[in-house]
């Protein structure tokens, strides 16, 4: 150990009792003295445009893996919003966005017959959209990077723009 960078923060000690002969199991979690490594929860913000959009936040996820210094471990993405999601999909054809933004809005078309309108047409259908798509992603981090498939993009969603909008960001080493 260094210049007490790398020193140890805390010994965290879980245990977890398995039935028969396993026992009871105890595991150890050092937590490190960089900032990276201790507040691991980091954003991604954005402002959409109006209407509904999907946004490829690749490079901004892919750059905070890098800085936290996290080469093997779990990349969380949660989108804490009812009107927007979360994807993977292609962003190497433009027309894919298109493709996905026209058949949700066939899908789950903005109505006024919606049950809940507390605020718009366009948020009813919105709160549909996100839970058809879903508020979270996780992604594996391998060698510091994320493993995505070659035409693999995360693609933020946006159901009710213009917004000021984040997505958490949750890295875990290990």
């Amino acid at each position: 150990m260094n210049s007490g960078e790398d020193e140890p923060l805390a010994a965290v000690f879980a245990w977890s009792v398995g039935g028969g002969a396993t026992g009871a199991i105890m595991e150890r979690l050092i937590a490190y003295r960089t900032p990276e490594r201790t507040r691991m929860l980091k954003e991604v913000a954005l402002a959409t445009p109006r209407g509904e959009s999907l946004t490829n936040i690749t490079t901004q996820v892919q750059d905070i893996v890098k800085r936290s210094g996290v080469r093997d471990g779990i990349c969380v993405l949660v989108v804490p919003h009812t009107t927007a999601a979360i994807t993977l999909n292609s962003a190497l054809d433009e027309a894919t966005a298109t493709d996905i933004i026209a058949d949700l809005q066939r899908l789950v078309p903005k109505r006024v017959d919606f049950a809940h309108q507390y605020d718009t047409p366009a948020d009813a259908a919105g709160h549909v959209k996100a839970a058809l798509i879903g508020h979270s992603v996780t992604l594996i981090i391998a060698d510091g990077r994320l493993t995505l498939g070659s035409s693999q993009s995360i693609l933020f969603y946006e159901f009710d723009g213009p917004r000021q909008r984040r997505v958490q960001v949750k890295l875990l080493a290990g």
